[in-house]
């Protein structure tokens, strides 16, 4: 028989102060994204470069300039490594990860550059946080935005997603 699987760990809760309460958030449990013919296709395109379409011996290896540090940049950068060619990654700012990146300033503050969110729906996404196993540093949340508003300091809105119901559709229906 086969080893129970480990019991999953309690969710972790965080929470928003608001004048009307507080806006909890629960972490949700993965989704099984890995037993989908979209994940199985990107899993066989990102692993073919450890196979035929890695280098068969250093006169073929390359050095490519690759201008960008985002995360197409960095990616392109993971896979040249794998099929054997030597990249060079440039970015003009201080910090890698484009709309993606983060640092602290000199107060200590995170700073943020971009939409820090993705959806399970991205195959190649989810493939590669497995190849660089980080699957553990992902937050899965409900299917809702939420926002901040302007003219409000200190409240807070939100779309919610109705489950079931396929995109774009679920969108207009959040909104409404």
């Amino acid at each position: 028989p086969a080893p129970a699987p480990a019991p999953a760990p309690p969710p972790r809760r965080s929470s928003m102060p608001s004048p009307r309460g507080n806006l909890a958030m629960k972490d949700f449990p993965k989704p099984n994204l890995e037993d989908t013919d979209n994940y199985r296709f990107a899993e066989a395109m990102s692993s073919s470069f450890n196979g035929p379409l890695k280098i068969k011996n250093d006169g073929q290896r390359k050095k490519v300039a690759i201008i960008g540090g985002g995360l197409s940049g960095l990616s392109c950068a993971k896979y040249l490594t794998d099929a054997g060619h030597e990249p060079t990654v440039y970015e003009a700012r201080d910090v890698l990860g484009g709309k993606v990146s983060a640092w602290k300033d000199e107060d200590g503050d995170w700073i943020e550059t971009g939409l820090h969110i993705f959806f399970g729906a991205y195959p190649n996404m989810m493939n590669l946080f497995a190849e660089l196993d980080i699957h553990d540093r992902l937050q899965w949340k409900v299917h809702k935005m939420i926002f901040a508003m302007q003219e409000l300091p200190g409240e807070f809105t939100t779309f919610d997603f109705i489950p079931g119901i396929p995109a774009p559709l679920n969108f207009g229906l959040a909104i409404l």
